[in-house]
């Protein structure tokens, strides 16, 4: 939902909030590893996540390697 711009503030924050309650109270490490991802890219892209869905556009990533030519 979040990915095709019909997500919410209040997704965002269910978001973190499962994945805070999943992390580290599993028997099993797999609720670990999977709310990994969301955590990671949370903590280093957040302005991304709330730009998508407040519906401004998400700005491309300036690379420092240039592009490969043929």
């Amino acid at each position: 939902r979040i990915y095709h711009g019909e997500g919410t503030e209040r997704d965002l924050e269910i978001l973190q909030s499962v994945a805070g309650q999943i992390g580290g109270k599993t028997l099993c490490a797999l609720g670990d590893f999977a709310t990994s991802p969301i955590k990671g890219t949370y903590r280093h892209f957040a302005n991304e996540y709330k730009a998508k869905v407040s519906g401004n556009k998400v700005e491309k990533a300036k690379t420092a390697v240039p592009a490969p030519t043929d």
